[in-house]
């Protein structure tokens, strides 16, 4: 009986062993799991910022391009300006006449100079009433689809601006799996890009 009892316990401990063995095995596989989860999720979070980065340098390059276009321009306006001054007072007579072609000159600069300032204040009110409009549209649908917009704004909008950039959508729609490879996707992704 004794025989028996050891053997019981021999075999017992051998299972026990054996299911903690096979459960270390498992955790092993699961945590190897996790391990590259967290890799592959670093490696994305990097290259994501990589590009935020790229992105930001590449829009700062460009805005400094415009600023120093633009005061180019506003240098060349005030040369013109200058210059038809000049000419009109060397053109003029005693009493202050000038020729009508130097009046138009000037005329054409100023409204060259305003034409400008009308054009990105236009520009300016489309962009609030669009901006209006998509804010109206999202109060308009359901609470669950607004938490979750709110959400993938919060995970792919990097750089705080509450719109996704042409980088930031293309990373939210691939990890949707809309790459925009087959015409059906691409036509979704155009009427998506279409609308207002």
């Amino acid at each position: 009986c004794r025989f028996s009892f050891t053997e019981a316990v021999r075999a017992h401990s051998e299972e026990v062993i054996f299911h903690a063995h096979q459960r270390w095995h498992q955790d092993k596989a699961v945590r190897e799991e996790s391990r590259k989860k967290a890799a592959a999720w670093k490696r994305r979070t990097l290259q994501r910022r990589a590009r935020e980065l790229r992105r930001q340098e590449k829009e700062k390059k460009e805005e400094e391009e415009r600023r120093e276009q633009e005061r180019v321009r506003q240098r060349q306006l005030e040369e013109l300006a200058a210059a038809a001054a000049k000419r009109m007072a060397e053109a003029s007579d005693g009493k202050g006449m000038a020729s009508l072609k130097l009046k138009r000159g000037i005329m054409r600069v100023k409204q060259m100079n305003n034409l400008g300032k009308v054009c990105k204040a236009v520009h300016e009110e489309r962009v609030s009433q669009k901006q209006f409009g998509l804010q109206i549209r999202f109060e308009a649908l359901p609470e669950d689809e607004q938490q979750l917009l709110r959400k993938v704004f919060s995970t792919y909008d990097l750089d705080g601006s509450q719109m996704l950039e042409k980088d930031e959508l293309r990373n939210a729609l691939m990890e949707v799996g809309l790459k925009g490879l087959n015409p059906t996707e691409r036509r979704m992704l155009s009427a998506l890009c279409k609308e207002k």
